[in-house]
């Protein structure tokens, strides 16, 4: 998001979509991954707050190339990861706001402690 936020004109916002707490219960439903990797994943997502774990080639996609995989993130350590991105200002942050099953985190500029803007910042 740091990298993203780099491009952002000077009121421009972005859109990140994420997976939070929901997942952990999509999961005994829908299971994202397999069991051994998930173990892995809800502890250091328990410890850390945040974990990204690669699908095993008989998970994932022919149509898709490269890795790739499962990523958690708790909201509060989302809102921190945006916190420390320079001239940004966070926006929105709603569990679930995509489809009834991600995360959604809004920020862009200008910056929260920039004044009140008395003309059109285009």
């Amino acid at each position: 998001m740091t990298h993203l936020a780099k491009f952002l004109s000077p009121s421009g916002i972005m859109v990140a979509t994420l997976q939070g707490r929901w997942s952990e219960l999509v999961h005994e439903t829908s299971p994202y991954i397999g069991e051994d990797r998930w173990q892995t994943i809800l502890g250091q997502y328990n410890s850390c707050g945040h974990v990204y774990c690669n699908y095993i080639k008989e998970e994932s996609h022919e149509f898709i190339s490269g890795s790739y995989g499962v990523s958690l993130v708790k909201p509060h350590i989302a809102v921190k990861m945006v916190e420390k991105i320079p001239d940004v200002r966070i926006f929105l942050y709603q569990e679930r706001a995509w489809a009834d099953h991600q995360d959604v985190v809004v920020f862009g500029r200008p910056a929260f402690e920039l004044a009140w803007l008395t003309s059109d910042p285009v």
